[in-house]
């Protein structure tokens, strides 16, 4: 008997070291499974620091590119860079400041401050023009207010004294003559805001000077249709020259603004009627004149009664209006003719 209670007392104590082990084995695999959810944690962590790292490793080598091409990457498209003005033909000056302003205007977020601004203006002078304000220039800096103080000091050194009353008598002697009108226009208009007159006598003298052909088209213009603001005047002036050179690509090259012998030749097209004869007669012959579409292309008016004769046969084969050659109505119902002006009709 006693050595069954031995072993059942032996095997007592062995349940109770099973028991112990297995609650420690317990423990262990509870604290392995925190180890691996916290070791889970730290390399989550460690792919977003990764990733961030390589996000601000990007940043900076993106913002070491701007620095090493000195500030070269802006927002806007780069604009031309006005030609330097050195002083020597002071009439350059009113062109180099216009060209700065726009300059300055189109590319304005290149530049983060006015020293900035002042520092790119002066590098855009040369020669005489940058020693008028080379005394306000210390150690690389720009010492005036701003920009405009730097304009004034060229404007006292370079511009007009009078440039109101200079351009006063310019505008009288310039003439489109046989220059393009993208070349005469933009130069009349830069003469003609120094003026000071108002729009009407601006209008008045860009009229007198525009080629013929451009005229003979404002001409047909009605006028309650015609503009009374300068800037509106000139696109219809832009209008009738694209008109005019869709029938002629050369047109002011076969014309100039010089007084004509005939004093109604201002009022007509370069642009003469095709004369043929049917049988070898003289050319120049207009009792026998014709009318085309070429002539209906035109715009212009017939200028002779063989002329006007011609025209109306033409209109009326092909059925067109006999004043303003729409095809779209009679000239009994053309709401351009005079005779229903007078009438009232609507």
């Amino acid at each position: 008997m006693e050595e069954v209670f031995l072993v059942c007392n032996a095997a007592y104590s062995m349940q109770g070291v099973i028991d112990s082990l297995r609650a420690s084995a317990a423990k262990t695999d509870t604290e392995m499974e925190d180890l691996q959810t916290r070791l889970e944690n730290t390399l989550i962590t460690k792919s977003d620091g990764d990733a961030m790292i390589a996000r601000l490793m990007a940043e900076n080598e993106a913002y070491l590119k701007v620095i090493q091409s000195g500030g070269a990457s802006h927002r806007t498209p780069e604009h031309p860079d006005p030609e330097a003005f050195t002083g020597e033909d002071p009439t350059l000056l009113p062109n180099f400041l216009q060209q700065l302003d726009l300059k300055l205007e189109m590319n304005k977020d290149w530049w983060n401050s006015e020293p900035q601004r002042m520092g790119y203006v002066v590098s855009c002078l040369k020669g005489k023009a940058h020693d008028q304000v080379s005394y306000n220039i210390k150690d690389g800096v720009v010492l005036f207010d701003n920009v405009n103080a730097i304009k004034s000091v060229l404007q006292s050194a370079f511009g007009d004294i009078d440039a109101k009353a200079t351009a006063q008598l310019k505008i009288f002697d310039m003439k489109q003559g046989q220059r393009p009108l993208t070349v005469f226009l933009p130069e009349w208009y830069a003469i003609a805001k120094l003026t000071g007159w108002d729009s009407g006598a601006l209008i008045a003298h860009l009229r007198r000077a525009l080629h013929d052909n451009i005229t003979w088209r404002l001409s047909l213009t009605k006028a309650k249709d015609m503009p009374t603001e300068l800037t509106q005047f000139m696109d219809l002036v832009r209008t009738c020259d694209n008109e005019c050179r869709q029938v002629d690509a050369n047109y002011f090259k076969k014309n100039t603004n010089n007084p004509p012998v005939n004093p109604t030749a201002s009022l007509q097209p370069t642009t003469t009627p095709q004369l043929t004869t049917s049988n070898g007669g003289d050319p120049m012959d207009l009792s026998i004149a014709t009318w085309g579409a070429k002539d209906i292309a035109s715009g212009r008016r017939p200028q002779t009664d063989e002329e006007r004769a011609a025209r109306k046969a033409y209109c009326t084969a092909h059925g067109l209006c006999h004043w303003c050659s729409s095809d779209k109505h009679r000239s009994l119902n053309c709401l351009t003719a005079p005779w229903n002006k007078k009438e009232g009709k609507a």
